[in-house]
Formats: structure tokens, sequence, C-alpha cells
């Protein structure tokens, strides 16, 4: 690895982001800072806007990033129709990964460069994430996705619990959550893209799914980490529709 923390093997990779913006203020600016610091600099930001009112928009269309392109929608399409449309240009551009990044989540620094060399050295995997950190840490958000029927169809391993090292194995896991994934565009030309009949949560739990069906599997890598704002955009979890 270099000094910088980019490897050889993650440096030749074409990555294209995938931010949905719906009312993200200042979040969303935050998210973008943090992928400027980024060792692994993706070579193309789609930033999708789901019909925000809160002038977002208009203030992440003055911003410098010279890779940043906008995909604008005049309703709010939901989170998985939003990511899909971010998916279907990275596919027509040639990409070889693509990285879903919520834009109320930041990312360390060698956090993109780290899942790329898990990547390289699992062929198999096709979805890939990190410790997911409520905030600033060290409370846990996600370390990977069991599978369940309560409370929830996905349950977040490691939820609100203190990160002692308990989750510092690079292994399999049942899913993976889409607040910062990595996906392999091979993946999605032979598994598809997120199921649009659901508007926004358990798209990512029912493309894990089929990866698992289809041979493909889910890497949690311990050595990339990101911070997250839990539920700001949707209102703090489930409601019951």
């Amino acid at each position: 690895m270099d000094q910088d923390g980019d490897s050889p093997a993650s440096r030749t990779d074409r990555v294209a982001v995938i931010i949905v913006n719906f009312n993200g203020g200042s979040l969303t600016a935050a998210c973008l800072d943090s992928l400027a610091r980024s060792t692994h600099q993706p070579e193309r930001i789609y930033l999708v806007d789901n019909a925000s009112t809160d002038g977002s928009l208009d203030a992440l269309r003055r911003r410098p990033e010279h890779q940043l392109e906008f995909i604008v929608n005049e309703d709010n399409l939901g989170f998985a129709r939003a990511c899909n449309q971010g998916m279907e240009r990275a596919l027509e551009e040639g990409f070889d990964f693509v990285f879903l990044l919520n834009n109320d989540a930041r990312l360390e620094p060698e956090a993109l460069g780290r899942l790329l060399d898990a990547a390289h050295r699992h062929p198999q995997a096709g979805l890939l994430s990190g410790k997911i950190y409520l905030g600033d840490g060290p409370v846990l958000w996600s370390a990977g996705m069991d599978v369940g029927f309560y409370p929830n169809l996905q349950r977040l391993r490691g939820f609100g619990v203190r990160d002692c090292g308990q989750f510092d194995v690079e292994e399999t896991v049942a899913a993976l959550t889409g607040c910062a994934l990595l996906m392999r565009t091979s993946f999605l030309r032979s598994v598809g893209l997120f199921d649009e009949a659901f508007f926004v949560y358990v798209e990512d739990l029912e493309l894990s799914l089929r990866a698992k069906d289809a041979g493909w599997s889910c890497l949690h890598v311990p050595g990339a980490c990101f911070h997250h704002d839990a539920g700001s955009t949707s209102g703090q979890g489930y409601s019951p529709w």
C-alpha cells in the first residue's frame, strides 16, 4: 500500500458514487466533504435529487467538484428508484464499481480504498460494506445485517453497541445495508438493481438475498469505517406504513 493509503489494486478501478439528496441541507454537503478527503477518489459522483424544496440542490450545484453530475427528479421517487437511476447511468458508462453513500453518512479517508482492496481479494463478493458508527462513534449502527422477522426483516449487527473489536473479522454476512455499499457492476448486470416496489427500506435486504441465490456473497470489511446520522431523512426509523 502506498503512503497515501491508496493500493495498487484499487488505483485503476473506475468507481462511481451515488448519493440521493432529499432536503439534505448541510448533511449532503458534509457527505461530499468526506468524499473529497478520500484517499481513493471516484471518477464520478451522481447526485440524485428527489425534488428537494429546502434549497439544498441550488447550494450543491455551486460546489466545485468536477466529477459531480446531477440527476434531478420532479417528484420524490423514493430511495430505490433514485439509486437505480444512478446505477443505470454508471452501467451505461462502463464503471467497474458503484458505491452507494447515504447523504447523511460520511466515510473515513481510507474506507473506499479498503473496500476496493477487499473486492480484489474476494472476487465472489458482489456487495461490500464496513463498520458504520452512529454519528462520530464509538457506538455502532451496523456491522452488516442478519435476516429475521422481528423487529424488522433485517437486523443491524451491533446496533447500539460500543465497538470493542467484536466485529473486526472480515467475513461473509447475510446482508448489507445500502447506507455505505460498494457493488461490482458485473454483479448488478447479472442480478439486477434494487426492486423499486420498495420506496425506502428493505430494498438492500432484498438485493442481498438475490445475490446469495445467484452465488454472490455479502462481505463485511471492518477496516472500512463510516459515520451515519441515522434517520435524518426518513424521520428516525419505521412508521406503521
